[in-house]
Formats: C-alpha cells, sequence, structure tokens
C-alpha cells in the first residue's frame, strides 16, 4: 500500500509489483463511489491474477474516496481525470514498463477519454473500458 501526493490531497494505491521488468503495465480506473464499493473485490482479483503473471498492475482511489485524501464533495469527474494521470505518473516511476493499459470500469472507463488542457496520456497507454 502507498499514499502518493496528488492535487487535492494524497491518494491511497496498492501497487501490486512483479519481480522483474515488464512489456505491459496497468492502471486501474475504478468506478465512482457505490460501485466503487460494490466491485472492490473484483478489482482486487484482477490486480493479484496479472501481477501473478508479471503486469505490474496499480489500483488507486479518487481524492475524496476510498482511503485517499480530500473529502467526498471534492470528487467529481474532472478531479478523477487529473487523480489518473497522478496514477500514471507513479506507476511508471514504480515499474519499468514500455507499454501501459489503463483498465476503466463504469464512470472510471471514461476517465481516459478526456483530459484537461495540458495533460495528455503519453503515445503507449491504451484504455479499456469495462
Amino acid at each position: 500500500m502507498i499514499l502518493f501526493p496528488g492535487e487535492g490531497g494524497a491518494l491511497f494505491g496498492v501497487h501490486h509489483q512483479t519481480p522483474s521488468d515488464s512489456e505491459i503495465g496497468v492502471v486501474f480506473v475504478p468506478p465512482f463511489l457505490m460501485e466503487f464499493q460494490r466491485n472492490y473485490r473484483r478489482d482486487v482479483l484482477l490486480a493479484r491474477a496479472l501481477a501473478v503473471v508479471g503486469v505490474p498492475f496499480l489500483r488507486f482511489s479518487y481524492r475524496g474516496q476510498g482511503h485517499s485524501g480530500g473529502e467526498t464533495k471534492t470528487l467529481g469527474f474532472e478531479a478523477a481525470v487529473v487523480d489518473t494521470l497522478t496514477a500514471i505518473e507513479r506507476l511508471r516511476s514504480r515499474a519499468v514498463v514500455e507499454r501501459l493499459i489503463l483498465v476503466g470500469t463504469r464512470l472510471g472507463g471514461s476517465s481516459p477519454q478526456n483530459r484537461p488542457p495540458g495533460r495528455t496520456f503519453d503515445s503507449s497507454s491504451s484504455p479499456i473500458r469495462w
């Protein structure tokens, strides 16, 4: 478990590490509020399964959700996009990967499609909506 700095407070994440570098890494982009809680176990199982086969995986909570800092009222779509970009930067700083896949469920699957001005996902990122 890790806490890493975000624009609206500390973000809570879990980095499912692998023993060696990998061609692919995954950042899980979570759903919002009640759906976050409802899908939590499935998300953990997915992360563990991919880590076992050598794919580094970062799960995180948006600011104001889960164990991340901030209040629930700060949770919003624009903030979620910024938090997603922060999580991508965090995984890239902790794991050597050539390609990054963003797995987003429910409304979280829309975050990779929208970016605040001046910030972009790098060209090696591929979104998957679930």
